[in-house]
């Protein structure tokens, strides 16, 4: 399901390192908050609410 030069990497509670330093720190928030979110590209509730 990952596309040729697509990568993921998730930390939680963690400072900017790893693939966050060396590219992009893109922050999980709506579209992006669960995985189930991120496959149908924000469109999809999820499966459990976010706490707020």
């Amino acid at each position: 399901m990952v596309e040729r030069g697509a990568y993921e990497a998730v930390y939680g509670n963690m400072p900017v390192f790893g693939l966050a330093k060396a590219t992009e720190h893109v922050r999980a928030v709506g579209g992006r908050e669960t995985a189930r979110r991120r496959l149908m590209r924000g469109e999809n509730e999820p499966a459990v609410p976010s706490p707020e």
